[in-house]
Protein backbone atom coordinates (compact mmCIF):
# COMPACT_ATOMS: atom_id res chain seq x y z
CA UNK A 1 0.00 0.00 0.00
CA UNK A 2 2.84 2.40 0.75
CA UNK A 3 4.02 2.22 -2.89
CA UNK A 4 0.78 3.85 -3.99
CA UNK A 5 1.68 7.03 -2.10
CA UNK A 6 5.42 6.91 -2.71
CA UNK A 7 6.91 9.58 -4.97
CA UNK A 8 8.53 8.73 -8.30
CA UNK A 9 11.86 10.02 -6.98
CA UNK A 10 11.76 7.66 -4.02
CA UNK A 11 10.95 4.73 -6.32
CA UNK A 12 13.88 5.65 -8.58
CA UNK A 13 16.23 5.83 -5.59
CA UNK A 14 15.02 2.43 -4.40
CA UNK A 15 15.60 0.92 -7.85
CA UNK A 16 19.08 2.47 -8.02
CA UNK A 17 19.90 1.17 -4.53
CA UNK A 18 18.77 -2.34 -5.42
CA UNK A 19 20.75 -2.25 -8.67
CA UNK A 20 23.86 -1.09 -6.78
CA UNK A 21 23.51 -3.98 -4.33
CA UNK A 22 23.19 -6.54 -7.15
CA UNK A 23 26.14 -4.98 -9.02
CA UNK A 24 28.31 -5.08 -5.88
CA UNK A 25 27.48 -8.76 -5.45
CA UNK A 26 28.40 -9.46 -9.09
CA UNK A 27 31.73 -7.64 -8.67
CA UNK A 28 32.43 -9.71 -5.55
CA UNK A 29 31.64 -12.90 -7.46
CA UNK A 30 34.00 -11.88 -10.27
CA UNK A 31 36.82 -11.20 -7.79
CA UNK A 32 36.26 -14.54 -6.10
CA UNK A 33 36.21 -16.41 -9.44
CA UNK A 34 39.39 -14.58 -10.48
CA UNK A 35 41.13 -15.72 -7.29
CA UNK A 36 40.14 -19.32 -7.96
CA UNK A 37 41.20 -19.02 -11.60
CA UNK A 38 44.64 -17.73 -10.59
CA UNK A 39 45.12 -20.52 -8.08
CA UNK A 40 44.16 -23.18 -10.65
CA UNK A 41 46.08 -21.74 -13.59
CA UNK A 42 49.40 -21.05 -11.91
CA UNK A 43 49.10 -17.25 -12.06
CA UNK A 44 49.09 -17.20 -8.27
CA UNK A 45 52.22 -17.74 -6.24
CA UNK A 46 52.49 -19.20 -2.76
CA UNK A 47 54.29 -16.73 -0.49
CA UNK A 48 55.30 -17.23 3.11
CA UNK A 49 54.34 -14.49 5.53
CA UNK A 50 54.86 -14.22 9.31
CA UNK A 51 51.26 -15.36 9.80
CA UNK A 52 51.69 -18.36 7.50
CA UNK A 53 51.54 -19.22 3.79
CA UNK A 54 49.29 -17.14 1.54
CA UNK A 55 48.47 -17.05 -2.17
CA UNK A 56 49.60 -13.92 -4.01
CA UNK A 57 47.47 -13.30 -7.09
CA UNK A 58 47.36 -10.54 -9.72
CA UNK A 59 45.15 -7.78 -8.32
CA UNK A 60 41.87 -6.75 -9.96
CA UNK A 61 41.48 -3.03 -10.54
CA UNK A 62 38.32 -1.72 -12.20
CA UNK A 63 35.42 -4.04 -13.08
CA UNK A 64 32.97 -3.24 -15.88
CA UNK A 65 29.83 -5.36 -15.74
CA UNK A 66 29.28 -4.79 -19.43
CA UNK A 67 28.15 -6.16 -21.60
CA UNK A 68 30.73 -7.51 -22.15
CA UNK A 69 32.04 -8.08 -18.64
CA UNK A 70 35.64 -6.96 -18.34
CA UNK A 71 38.14 -5.99 -15.68
CA UNK A 72 41.66 -4.67 -15.37
CA UNK A 73 44.36 -6.66 -13.63
CA UNK A 74 47.70 -5.54 -12.22
CA UNK A 75 50.15 -8.35 -12.91
CA UNK A 76 52.58 -9.53 -10.26
CA UNK A 77 56.26 -8.58 -10.72
CA UNK A 78 57.79 -10.68 -13.48
CA UNK A 79 54.50 -11.67 -15.08
CA UNK A 80 53.71 -10.89 -18.70
CA UNK A 81 50.42 -10.59 -20.59
CA UNK A 82 51.41 -13.76 -22.43
CA UNK A 83 51.30 -15.63 -19.09
CA UNK A 84 47.63 -14.69 -18.79
CA UNK A 85 46.97 -15.71 -22.40
CA UNK A 86 48.55 -19.12 -21.80
CA UNK A 87 46.28 -19.65 -18.81
CA UNK A 88 43.18 -18.74 -20.89
CA UNK A 89 41.49 -22.19 -20.79
CA UNK A 90 41.73 -22.37 -16.99
CA UNK A 91 40.62 -18.77 -16.51
CA UNK A 92 37.66 -19.12 -18.89
CA UNK A 93 36.48 -22.30 -17.15
CA UNK A 94 36.81 -20.83 -13.65
CA UNK A 95 35.01 -17.63 -14.71
CA UNK A 96 32.17 -19.53 -16.48
CA UNK A 97 33.04 -17.95 -19.82
CA UNK A 98 33.56 -19.32 -23.32
CA UNK A 99 36.94 -17.59 -23.48
CA UNK A 100 38.82 -14.42 -22.64
CA UNK A 101 40.46 -11.59 -24.57
CA UNK A 102 43.61 -10.15 -23.01
CA UNK A 103 44.60 -6.59 -23.95
CA UNK A 104 47.89 -5.08 -22.85
CA UNK A 105 47.61 -1.75 -21.02
CA UNK A 106 50.38 0.64 -19.90
CA UNK A 107 52.88 -0.56 -17.30
CA UNK A 108 52.01 -3.88 -15.64
CA UNK A 109 48.25 -3.74 -16.31
CA UNK A 110 46.09 -5.85 -18.65
CA UNK A 111 42.40 -5.76 -19.49
CA UNK A 112 40.54 -9.07 -19.51
CA UNK A 113 37.25 -9.32 -21.37
CA UNK A 114 35.06 -12.36 -20.75
CA UNK A 115 33.47 -13.93 -23.83
CA UNK A 116 30.02 -15.10 -22.75
CA UNK A 117 28.87 -18.67 -23.22
CA UNK A 118 26.21 -18.83 -25.98
CA UNK A 119 22.68 -18.91 -24.60
CA UNK A 120 21.55 -21.75 -26.88
CA UNK A 121 24.46 -23.98 -27.86
CA UNK A 122 23.85 -26.01 -31.00
CA UNK A 123 23.81 -29.75 -30.58
CA UNK A 124 24.64 -30.65 -34.19
CA UNK A 125 21.07 -31.51 -35.14
CA UNK A 126 20.12 -33.24 -31.88
CA UNK A 127 16.88 -31.78 -30.57
CA UNK A 128 16.98 -30.17 -27.12
CA UNK A 129 13.78 -31.95 -26.08
CA UNK A 130 12.89 -35.42 -27.25
CA UNK A 131 9.20 -36.12 -27.89
CA UNK A 132 7.47 -37.93 -25.05
CA UNK A 133 4.62 -40.28 -25.82
CA UNK A 134 3.75 -41.15 -22.24
CA UNK A 135 4.74 -44.81 -22.61
CA UNK A 136 8.01 -46.54 -23.22
CA UNK A 137 8.16 -47.97 -26.75
CA UNK A 138 9.64 -51.32 -27.58
CA UNK A 139 11.57 -52.28 -30.74
CA UNK A 140 8.34 -52.72 -32.76
CA UNK A 141 6.72 -49.45 -31.75
CA UNK A 142 4.47 -51.11 -29.17
CA UNK A 143 4.33 -49.97 -25.57
CA UNK A 144 6.23 -52.25 -23.23
CA UNK A 145 3.85 -54.15 -20.98
CA UNK A 146 4.52 -56.26 -17.98
CA UNK A 147 3.12 -59.79 -18.18
CA UNK A 148 0.83 -60.63 -15.29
Amino acid sequence: MWRRFQSAGARNRAVQRDRAIVDAQRVGDIKWQWRQACELSGLGQLVFTPSGPAMSIPMIGKVSLGPPTSFTVRLRPGQLPSDVQQAEPHIAEAMSAAGIVVTRLPAEWVRIELIPVPAHPSHAGIPDVLPFSGASRGPHGNANRMAA
